[in-house]
């Protein structure tokens, strides 16, 4: 018969809006109960329940010990503030640690994950010189790729401001 050991992911899911990572925990006993959860990136952890667990250096995702109180077993991740991340495999294991104990690490659970939180860098325009004495005006510049830019004409006083055009 086969015997489950250790404490066991169940179910876990990436939130593709906003970077959340929801993991659901199954215990197989009462000597195997997890205690917490932990994420890694290859053999570098980057995320934990466990208070003090992970370097700051390598952190990338906070407990959020609020919203996994509303279930048993459920342990929430967000991504911290700025974080672009692109297209990393991370593994997600139950843990029995805790932060008096060093624990066990149950069998992973990988997927790739990505998410950009970082807000873009300001477009920048490169036409040299613009006027407004042509009815056509060519206007160039950069922006990070993907990125909506809309130009506006400022509006006079409390007015309302002119769209001139949406570009990506």
């Amino acid at each position: 018969a086969l015997e489950l050991v250790g404490p066991l992911i169940s179910q876990f899911e990436v939130n593709p809006e906003d970077g959340t990572v929801r993991v659901k925990t199954v215990q197989t006993s009462d000597d195997d109960a997890s205690n917490g959860v932990r994420i890694y990136s290859g053999s570098t952890l980057i995320g934990s329940s466990i208070a003090g667990d992970v370097e700051a250096a390598n952190q990338v995702f906070a407990f959020n010990s609020e919203a996994s109180a509303s279930e048993d077993n459920l342990f929430v991740f967000e991504p911290l503030e700025n974080t672009e991340v692109s297209d990393i495999s991370i593994s997600i294991r139950a843990t029995t640690a805790n932060a008096d104990q060093a624990g066990a690490d149950g069998v992973p659970s990988n997927t790739s994950y990505s998410f950009d939180n970082v807000a873009p860098e300001a477009p920048v325009i490169t036409t040299a010189t613009i006027t407004s004495l042509n009815a056509t005006q060519v206007i160039a510049g950069t922006a990070e790729p993907g990125v909506d830019v809309t130009l506006l004409i400022e509006g006079e006083g409390d007015g309302p401001d002119t769209v001139l055009g949406t570009t990506v």
